[in-house]
């Protein structure tokens, strides 16, 4: 998709794998060609050439690729911090890293020259938070990062990265979740800064509080985007779709904007997005795929809604449409504990289901997370964060290959 190139391996690292599938028209049938239960959980994953990069909590794992029904891992590299989203490109995997909401987080850079021998290559850039989505232009990656908006950041010499500009959100008030925090603090602030704040990056209240109101006291956060250049179509959780010019790195300015609210005013959370053709269509959280037509850029306009799950809850709903790709007139949903849809898109007006792969959660696998296209394969990681309880027992983890047949 738009962040990739996407989507560890070791004996004892736990992270969601992959899977890779050959969908080139709506009646194709899928075969499960590989599954491997060692990769553990994962956040996402890429393939590029004849190698898949699958990213987790615990860090990256290698891929030998070039017999799809037995991949070898050939290389795996730990880390303390989560590796959120990754893009390949040449010779450098570009990971973002870091735990959501906390304070600081890093864009990692890989030398993938020599995949079997590949290494970090260390620089100094810190981003105000964790980041998530990633994708890398000529030299520029374009990094969301949550309530901060989103950063432009010069890699052309990897070893010293600088940020270029930065997308700031508009602060779209969360007022209730940011009154119980502050509660919560003010009744055990020691409590609070020592458990809660340390795993968040600050040392006192009044800087726990400060960061409440920027994070948590927003319903603003930068997920998923893709880059149609010069423009950069991002996914803002319940502040809705941001369509900014990027033409002038150094400041990039909104183009047009789109969001949704339900018949009952509740919040609609806009999650990633794949542009086709002069149409968007959006994962829309628990509330399925939103299609746009964005012939005019000011001017977004709703032409579908499609939901499989019956009523409108966050809490209750069945699953959760996490990420989104398009493959021919195909596009790929992950929806967390649903498993993953498949949608013929061939009509956007009338988005057709074509098939489902259910049970990743009730297979103890996870919740489908990531999704990646490349060439004939579909790649899906999975997570153990699974909306909304964030659950993490008892998902083991699982690394699969589907191929059309």
């Amino acid at each position: 998709m738009h962040r990739k190139r996407k989507h560890f391996i070791c004996l004892i690292l736990f992270f969601a794998g992959s899977i890779a599938f050959c969908l080139s028209n709506a009646n194709a049938e899928t075969k499960i060609i590989y599954s491997s239960s060692e990769l553990g959980f994962a956040n996402d994953s890429a393939i590029y050439g004849k190698y898949v990069y699958v990213i987790g909590d615990k860090g990256m794992a290698i891929l030998d690729f070039s017999n799809p029904q037995a991949p070898k891992r050939i290389k795996a590299l730990l880390s303390k911090e989560p590796f959120q989203d990754i893009y390949v490109a040449g010779d450098y995997a570009y990971v973002t890293c870091g735990t959501r909401r906390a304070f600081m987080g890093k864009l990692k850079i890989f030398d993938v020259s020599a995949p079997q021998n590949t290494y970090e290559i260390k620089n100094n850039l810190l981003l105000p938070e964790a980041p998530v989505g990633v994708y890398v232009r000529e030299g520029i990656a374009y990094i969301a990062c949550f309530a901060s908006g989103i950063f432009l950041v010069d890699v052309k010499n990897p070893r010293y990265p600088r940020v270029i500009s930065n997308f700031k959100l508009p602060h779209v008030s969360n007022s209730e979740i940011e009154e119980k925090m502050a509660v919560t603090a003010k009744r055990n602030p020691e409590n609070f800064v020592n458990k809660f704040g340390r795993k968040m990056g600050f040392n006192t209240l009044e800087d726990g509080l400060k960061w409440i109101r920027h994070s948590y006291g927003t319903k603003a956060h930068a997920w998923w985007f893709t880059l149609r250049y010069p423009y950069v179509f991002l996914c803002a959780d319940a502040a809705g779709l941001f369509i900014i010019d990027i033409s002038d790195p150094g400041n990039p300015v909104q183009k047009g904007y789109f969001n949704k609210k339900l018949a009952n005013g509740k919040d609609c959370f806009f999650n990633d997005i794949e542009v086709h053709g002069s149409y968007a269509f959006i994962a829309l959280d628990y509330l399925g795929m939103l299609v746009l037509d964005i012939s005019d850029l000011e001017n977004p306009k709703e032409i579908t809604h499609v939901n499989p799950w019956e009523g409108a809850k966050w809490l209750t709903s069945a699953g959760h449409m996490i990420q989104i790709e398009i493959k021919g007139n195909l596009a790929y949903l992950t929806a967390g504990k649903d498993g993953l849809y498949v949608y013929d898109i061939s009509n956007p007006k009338a988005p057709g289901l074509v098939t489902k792969f259910p049970g990743s959660y009730s297979a103890q696998k996870g919740c489908a997370w990531g999704v990646f296209t490349e060439g004939d394969y579909i790649s899906v990681g999975y997570s153990s964060n699974c909306p909304p309880s964030r659950q993490r027992s008892p998902l083991g983890g699982a690394f699969e290959i589907f191929v059309e047949r």
